[in-house]
């Protein structure tokens, strides 16, 4: 029942304006005539308090992202066939998946989901967030899954055959991040910023180390406290910067909050190679969730036809975040591997690292983790079995998880047994 909601991810919006505008309200004020809004037409008016008030139901995509997840924790022998699962380092069952928390939020937690309701419903007129509406609410560590669909199956998806909605395969990948948000002071008209979209609106340096540390300071703009005035025509902007980890390896991060709706944008790059760079989309809900949709920018398009998938976050030290899970990053001890959703060896240790490492990112410089015994860490090469319809043909690819270079003595790296699916395939067969 959840899945066309879930897989047919373009067909249902979960924004409270287009994703692709920077800037909103998209109309001046004073503006009586504009098209309508997807969100605004199943408005309802009523009278309360002497006033007439025009309301939209709250957008119910997110929750159901939510679920699924939960659903898949719970029953994951009765989710259907998937590939290349994989989960975190020493996750016990017994205590429970990432989406297992079941903490309480508090009343006030749910406030600025009232407001965002409220203050967001016309993506036109509406007057939308204060600027710093969600600050404090990004920053901290994450750990949650994305799932994405056979490429193959989802590509006729997208074409018409609404058939394979129901009986495509798919796969659910553990993933962890750790954010920091910087506070800047910016015109208005500069809002959202000067680069391409799929970029999060930042441009491409020679260096991913280099275009996080842009943004860590300023990204050209006045890093201001978040209580400091700013002069009419300016205001301020939420931007992001940190670095993520799944079975594909290390990840920078570069990202910003549209206020207008507080919107996440995050713009994932794993190296300088197509295919490598993804943007994620989502919202912040109360109890800790941070839920929404990653995109390709492979295809760099905006329309049904791009390769889309959901993805959910807790973050740690709020009230649905298992308190049996890590609290930072650094105490994390990764991402296992698994193939065909079963343990193909026995679940290896990734020893954390402080980012990735040129352009590579599995072959990072790693410092051991002071509880480990890196010694006891076995070595192991892992093959991934990579699906190449174009020549009707299976190719090896020997993938190695993040470690020291090839070339170095006494390597103690962690190698990863990943199956692939078509499209993962292909991005990392092109290393």
């Amino acid at each position: 029942m959840l899945r066309p909601y879930i897989f047919a991810a373009a067909q249902y919006g979960i924004g409270f304006g287009p994703w692709n505008q920077t800037k909103l309200p998209l109309c001046q004020p004073g503006c009586t005539k504009h098209s309508a809004s997807p969100a605004n037409g199943h408005a309802v008016t009523y009278k309360r308090f002497g006033y007439a008030w025009r309301r939209s139901p709250p957008d119910f995509i997110t929750g159901i992202y939510i679920l699924f997840f939960r659903l898949l924790e719970r029953h994951s022998d009765r989710a259907g066939t998937r590939q290349g699962n994989t989960s975190f380092t020493h996750n016990s069952k017994q205590l429970g998946g990432v989406f297992s928390g079941n903490g309480l939020p508090l009343s006030e937690m749910q406030d600025l989901e009232w407001q965002r309701d409220t203050m967001c419903q016309d993506p036109h007129t509406s007057q939308g967030l204060p600027a710093l509406a969600l600050r404090g609410k990004v920053q901290g560590y994450w750990r949650g899954k994305f799932l994405f669909y056979d490429y193959e199956l989802y590509r006729e998806m997208t074409e018409g055959n609404m058939r394979r909605v129901y009986t495509g395969m798919f796969a659910d990948q553990a993933v962890e991040m750790e954010l920091k948000e910087i506070v800047v002071k910016v015109r208005e008209e500069d809002v959202g910023g000067d680069g391409p979209m799929f970029g999060a609106g930042f441009k491409d340096l020679d260096n991913v180390d280099e275009e996080v540390k842009a943004v860590e300071e300023g990204y050209g703009h006045e890093i201001v406290g978040d209580d400091e005035p700013v002069p009419e025509g300016w205001t301020k902007e939420i931007l992001l910067a940190g670095r993520g980890r799944n079975a594909w390896g290390w990840c920078r991060i570069r990202g910003r909050v549209r206020s207008w709706d507080g919107l996440v944008i995050l713009c994932l790059t794993y190296a300088r190679v197509p295919g490598t760079t993804w943007l994620w989309r989502g919202y912040t809900l109360s109890g800790g969730y941070l839920t929404g949709r990653w995109h390709d920018t492979f295809t760099n398009s905006t329309d049904s036809k791009s390769y889309e998938g959901p993805f959910s976050f807790v973050r740690a030290g709020d009230p649905c975040y298992p308190p049996h899970f890590p609290q930072r990053l650094q105490e994390s001890l990764g991402v296992d591997t698994f193939g065909g959703g079963m343990p193909s060896a026995p679940i290896p240790i990734a020893i954390p690292s402080e980012g990735p490492g040129g352009s590579k990112p599995w072959h990072a410089q790693y410092p051991p983790h002071p509880n480990m015994d890196v010694e006891a860490v076995p070595k192991r090469r892992a093959v991934a079995q990579v699906e190449d319809e174009d020549r009707g043909k299976e190719e090896t690819t020997s993938i190695i998880s993040p470690g020291k270079p090839e070339n170095q003595d006494n390597d103690t790296r962690t190698p990863c047994n990943i199956r692939c699916s078509s499209i993962r395939g292909r991005f990392m067969a092109s290393q």
